[in-house]
Parts: structure tokens; sequence; C-alpha cells
């Protein structure tokens, strides 16, 4: 079977690989904030992150699964600053050191940054 292209892409946004719902690119820059208030993926490689926990300024508390492909998303709007941390499989809480300014994980987060894909140390 023949693979599809996938959803048409925003102007000016990475295309990602389809096969992998484009794992690692700026998920809000296609979905934008009135779709998913946070979203981002893991490093493909890590595979002891349970789960994402972000609460934004207002006190909402989104609590993310990675999906197959490590990717992670919420619907809603979201109201920065954001204090996020990866909850991993043992329970353990491993938070950011300072607040996001946006729901846009990968944004910082992705290969070929200091900061790198989003993993344990």
């Amino acid at each position: 079977m023949a693979q599809t292209a996938g959803p048409t892409v925003a102007a000016g946004c990475e295309q990602g690989d389809v096969a992998r719902e484009r794992h690692g690119t700026d998920c809000l820059c296609c979905h934008g904030t009135s779709e998913f208030g946070v979203a981002g993926s893991i490093d493909v490689g890590e595979t002891r992150i349970a789960k994402i926990v972000v609460v934004d300024a207002t006190g909402w508390r989104l609590e993310m699964v990675p999906n197959r492909h490590g990717n992670f998303f919420r619907d809603g709007r979201t109201e920065p600053p954001l204090f996020a941390w990866a909850i991993d499989v043992r329970g353990g809480e491993h938070a950011m050191p300072s607040p996001a300014p946006h729901g846009s994980c990968n944004r910082c987060h992705h290969a070929g940054t200091l900061i790198g894909e989003l993993r344990l140390r």
C-alpha cells in the first residue's frame, strides 16, 4: 500500500515524518493554540517517561501519556507560564528547571539544540 502525504502542513511549518505523526516538529505551528494547549514529543529512545504533566498559570493541570510515536498533546487554551514535569515509570517526578513561556514543547526541545529532545537526564 502506498503511503499518503498526510494532512497539509501550514506555510512555514516543518514537514516531518507523516508515518510518525511528524515526531519532533513544532506541533503548534500547524495545530495552533486554538486546537492544542500543549503538544510535543519525547526522545524516541526514551522509554522511562510514563506521563508529561503541565500546570498553567490558572492552575489547570494537563496530564498526557505519550502515544506510540512518542507524541503527546492536550486540547484547550493554556495560560503561560507553564510548569512542566515528566513522571517516570516508577512514579518519580522530573521537573523543568524553569517555567515554559508557551505550550509548544518541540519549539525548544528538538534535536540539534542545546536543550535537545525531551528525555530524562
